[in-house]
């Protein structure tokens, strides 16, 4: 049985381990989750007549290989990054570069460490740097602290924005933290109609006000 702890630390429930499935359930899982898409005839055959016992995994290394995958998942990921046009004479360009840097890192097989790293670190222009597009959609320093930390991190720290919650490890300190890395990402207008150019703005040095 696998257990689950709040955050107290009190069990609140166990559920079982799910059994071994069959070969053709295990192909047609596998197949939709990694290539969006169920498996052919020919798949289906030679996986069911095929008596190497690592050939479980030998079909997830083909899945992840196939450009489907790629594709699968470059649309998944688009999505989360919230990559989308809002005006299509001008962002069109933009939103399919993002797409295609999002598809060519996964058919790559870039480290997620550096993929994430390549998007909250992007400068430049969309024509040199596609990655520049996440913070044309996520505008705000706000958003920035409050969508990086969710989906990079699995944390929500929106509430640590106004307070600290007694039953949460992270507050009001670390969220401001978080945003003094993302103050200092500035903008200004691009080489290309309706796109900006992103750089880090040093900013200046200052006493802050209580």
């Amino acid at each position: 049985h696998t257990r689950f702890r709040n955050v107290t630390g009190v069990q609140t429930c166990a559920l079982p381990i799910s059994p071994v499935c069959d070969d053709a359930t295990f192909l047609r899982r596998v197949t939709v989750d990694i290539a969006g898409r169920l498996p052919t005839l020919e798949e289906s055959r030679a996986f069911l007549a095929d008596k190497d016992p690592a050939k479980r995994d030998r079909a997830i290394d083909r899945l992840l290989d196939s450009p489907e995958y790629a594709d699968y998942f470059a649309n998944k990921w688009s999505a989360i990054l919230r990559n989308k046009r809002t005006n299509d004479a001008q962002h069109r360009h933009g939103s399919y570069s993002f797409h295609e840097w999002i598809r060519a890192s996964l058919a790559a097989n870039v480290p997620y460490s550096q993929f994430v790293r390549d998007i909250v670190t992007a400068s430049g222009e969309v024509g040199d740097n596609p990655a520049v597009i996440w913070y044309r959609q996520v505008a705000d320093t706000n958003q920035q602290v409050e969508d990086a930390s969710q989906l990079f991190l699995g944390l929500r720290l929106q509430c640590a924005r106004c307070h600290h919650h007694p039953f949460e490890t992270w507050g009001t300190e670390d969220y401001f933290q978080l945003a003094a890395f993302f103050s200092r990402v500035g903008k200004k207008p691009g080489l290309q109609p309706g796109e900006e150019r992103v750089f880090h703005s040093r900013g200046k040095i200052g006493r802050a006000h209580v």
